[in-house]
């Protein structure tokens, strides 16, 4: 009997995703066709397992060479492709297969929803349309070396309709992508197929791709522009994506002023989408301008029956502009508005750890410790987000909350038994309850552990070691931090001034001095203040700026007036305006809006506090 479906793929060293993408399908689609170009892994045993039709092909550089040879060893009537790292949701494929059964004949290829999943971890989404599902009968092909397409054999278009299959790829995911090193191959297949055709904006399109991916952003913007100009009346599914890809290169580039041009000359084209309105608000937000981004934000949230499509990000549609007026929110110290934004971003995106951070930061200058994880346990953590969890208990810590980190442990990790000494043991340094600590105590295996998992770490040690009164933990944590990049904060150090400060130093520095302000050790604050000042290093800005992130404006402001002004970046400049603001200096305010505005003229924010400014003098 003929089978309904084959899937055929191409692969090659694929053993750490192939077993994912086969056991999706296993069982519901009939043939499985696998062509190994060259693994030397053991992706042929591991495919051996869900099928015997594997067959070898010698690799030629051109990907569809190799998928029509697949397709040449299929049986059934339509022919699925996926790669090795894609993998599909099992009800979904079956409820495709009753759309592909009660198929008239008038279809010659399916299109589908691609999910891609983006960052370190998957944490961000993106979406695009490919042709995954072609009828089997012999007239239609793939072609092109790379970003290979679907075509009849005989020139003409092959009929084309959106499935309901939606295909999940995790290629893009910052590990995989280290772990493939395809860049580099991808992108003499690409200039090869160029070099064929000068006039093909889809090449351009497909190499702007790979210049992106490598970060090459100047060169990838010249290929999307090229590739725009050449199609850009046409009904080419890639062009959306090109208008998306140029503009976050001009972002990247920081030509925010170019880039909300562009948005501005195609978002009539794109009406519906919310991707566009998202970019302008993002590159509002990017601005400074947080009024406009709050408006536009706002806006997409409000008018979901106006924007039903997306391009790129389905997240663009509500998560994303959720979060980022969550952050404007608490910028703006309107906590109850933060707190709900934060909420909304969690609804759509319950592994969000941005909005669950902030969210968790806010509560707990709002209400106690034992009410916040409460609140927590209830409604916003669930058990099996074991990592998500554990990565919110060190942010908790550092925070120098130690009550909800002991609950949080209690709750989540009460069985490692290594990790609930770690906590208590930095509990103990966050509340300076260590009295009867002894040099034994910091060779237990828990200890280790925790600076390991950095449940525990440097600055922690360092601090230890300033509170201690048992010399002999002082002079165990003294050789600890003296293989540190904090041997120059210790006391018994002579340093000539002034002493040149590595980047690495600097960064330990601030890391220890933003924990003593979490941790309210005060003295030692003024200690580590007089310190580098003694070493004849100016980190006042620096300084300025973790004061203003704590609340300590009043603080912050007088450390600015120490600062060299060609220390200052644009972020200090919005600190110092935004004071004033509230002081109602807005002259002072005016002024220093126009100093700011010589240094960063292409920074719109300033022109924004000008105008404000302005209305409030008048």
């Amino acid at each position: 009997m003929e089978p309904l479906i084959s899937l055929c793929m191409i692969v090659r060293n694929e053993e750490s995703v192939l077993r994912k993408c086969l056991e999706s399908v296993e069982g519901i689609v009939q043939e499985i066709i696998i062509v190994d170009t060259g693994s030397s892994d053991n992706t042929r045993k591991i495919a051996n397992e869900f099928t015997h039709h594997i067959f070898d092909f010698t690799w030629t550089n051109n990907f569809s060479e190799a998928r029509n040879f697949a397709a040449s060893k299929a049986s059934g009537k339509w022919i699925l492709v996926l790669d090795a790292d894609e993998f599909v949701e099992r009800e979904n494929l079956m409820s495709f297969f009753s759309e592909l059964r009660n198929e008239t004949g008038e279809i010659g290829v399916f299109l589908n929803n691609i999910i891609n999943f983006t960052g370190e971890n998957g944490e961000g989404l993106a979406q695009h349309v490919h042709s995954r599902i072609y009828r089997n009968d012999g007239t239609i092909e793939f072609h092109r070396a790379i970003h290979e397409q679907l075509r009849k054999k005989d020139g003409s278009q092959a009929t084309k309709q959106l499935s309901s299959l939606v295909i999940y790829h995790t290629g893009y995911m910052e590990k995989r992508v280290k772990e493939k090193k395809k860049f580099a191959r991808n992108n003499r297949l690409v200039i090869k197929e160029l070099n064929k055709n000068r006039s093909s904006g889809f090449d351009y399109f497909n190499l702007g791709n790979e210049l992106k991916a490598t970060k090459r952003f100047e060169e990838a913007l010249d290929a999307y522009v090229k590739a725009y100009k050449q199609e850009a009346n046409t009904s080419q599914l890639w062009i959306p994506i090109c208008v998306m890809n140029l503009t976050e290169c001009l972002v990247e580039l920081k030509r925010f002023n170019q880039a909300l041009d562009f948005l501005e000359d195609v978002e009539q084209v794109f009406s519906e989408v919310a991707d566009i309105p998202f970019l302008k608000g993002y590159i509002y937000y990017l601005q400074y301008r947080y009024r406009k981004s709050e408006e536009v934000f706002l806006s997409i949230l409000a008018n979901k029956q106006q924007y039903t499509k997306v391009i790129k990000s389905p997240e663009a549609q509500h998560y994303l502009p959720a979060k980022f007026l969550s952050a404007y929110y608490e910028k703006e110290k309107n906590f109850p508005k933060a707190i709900e934004y934060s909420i909304q971003a969690i609804n759509y995106k319950r592994d969000c750890f941005d909005s669950v951070s902030r969210l968790t930061r806010i509560l707990l200058g709002e209400y106690n410790q034992t009410e916040v994880s409460d609140f927590l346990f209830s409604k916003v953590l669930k058990e099996k987000y074991y990592q998500f969890n554990f990565k919110l208990l060190i942010y908790i810590l550092n925070l120098g909350y130690s009550q909800l980190a002991e609950l949080m442990t209690d709750r989540y990790f009460n069985e490692n038994e290594m990790y609930v000494n770690a906590v208590n043991f930095k509990a103990n340094i966050i509340n300076g309850n260590n009295q009867n600590l002894n040099k034994e105590h910091l060779d237990e295996p828990s200890i280790i552990e925790g600076l390991r998992n950095n449940i525990i770490d440097i600055p922690d040690l360092f601090i230890l070691m300033e509170q201690t009164d048992n010399n002999e933990v002082r002079k165990e944590l003294q050789k600890i931090l003296s293989n540190s990049h904090l041997k120059i904060m210790l006391r018994d150090k002579q340093l000539n001034s002034p002493y040149i400060l590595k980047e690495e130093e600097k960064t330990s520095f601030l890391s220890l001095f933003e924990k003593c302000i979490v941790y309210q050790k005060f003295e030692m604050i003024d200690w580590l203040i007089d310190r580098i000042r003694g070493i004849g290093i100016d980190l006042n800005a620096q300084i300025a700026n973790i004061f203003f992130n704590h609340s300590y404006e009043n603080l912050a402001i007088e450390f600015y007036q120490l600062a060299d002004e060609q220390s200052l970046n644009k972020d200090d400049y919005c600190n110092i305006i935004e004071w004033l603001i509230f002081q109602g200096e807005y002259s002072q305010a005016v002024d220093i809006c126009l100093k700011a505005m010589n240094r960063f003229p292409d920074n719109e924010c300033f022109k924004d506090f000008i105008e404000n400014c302005k209305e409030n003098i008048d």
